[in-house]
C-alpha cells in the first residue's frame, strides 16, 4: 500500500511538473524554431558560437543551440560512430563518457544523439546532445543539467528536442 501511495504521488508530481506551457521560439538568425516550457528563462548568449540558452534553476538545466560548423565535417552522416564522437572530445573535456549513440531524423534532417556524462571542476554533469545535419552548417542542440537532476529533466528535454523544427 506504500508503493501504490509513493508512486500515485510520484505520478501527480510528474505530471504537474510536465503539464507547463510551452512557449514557442523561432530563431530570428536561422531559420529553425523549438517549443520550450515557460518555467525557462531564455537568455542572449555572450558565447558567439551560441545563439541562446534557455535556462531554469540556475543555469544547470540549460538548453544550448550551437550554430557551429561541425565539428566532423570531414566524414559523412554514415562515417560518425560513437568512438569519432569521443576521439574529438576527449582531448577537450578529460572527464567524458557516452552512454548512449543514435542515429535518427529530426525535422527530415540526419542527426546524431548522444546522451553522455561530464566531470568538471569535482561537479558531475549529464548531457543530451544532438548534432544535426543541415545544409551548409550543422546545428548542436544540447541539454544539461547536473547528474542527480538529469531524470527530473530528461523527459522535458525529449519533449524540447521533438519540437524541433528546421526549414
Amino acid at each position: 500500500m506504500k508503493h501504490l501511495l509513493t508512486i500515485s504521488i510520484l505520478f501527480i508530481l510528474s505530471t504537474a511538473y510536465y503539464s507547463q506551457n510551452l512557449i514557442s521560439f523561432q530563431s530570428k538568425k536561422y531559420n529553425y524554431s523549438f517549443k520550450y516550457p515557460d518555467n525557462f528563462v531564455l537568455k542572449a548568449s555572450k558565447d558567439a558560437r551560441t545563439e541562446f540558452n534557455a535556462v531554469k534553476d540556475g543555469n544547470f538545466a540549460s538548453i544550448n543551440m550551437n550554430t557551429i560548423p561541425f565539428e566532423f565535417s570531414s566524414y559523412s552522416f554514415d562515417q560518425v560512430t560513437k568512438k569519432t564522437i569521443e576521439d574529438a572530445i576527449k582531448p577537450q573535456v578529460t572527464c567524458f563518457s557516452i552512454s548512449k549513440f543514435t542515429k535518427i531524423k529530426i525535422s527530415g534532417h540526419n542527426a546524431i544523439v548522444i546522451n553522455c556524462d561530464v566531470t568538471s571542476q569535482g561537479k558531475a554533469f549529464s548531457q543530451t546532445i544532438a548534432f544535426i545535419y543541415w545544409p551548409k552548417t550543422s546545428l548542436t542542440f544540447s541539454f544539461c543539467s547536473y547528474k542527480k537532476d538529469f531524470n527530473v529533466y530528461s523527459n522535458m528535454f525529449q519533449t524540447i528536442l521533438n519540437s524541433l523544427t528546421l526549414k
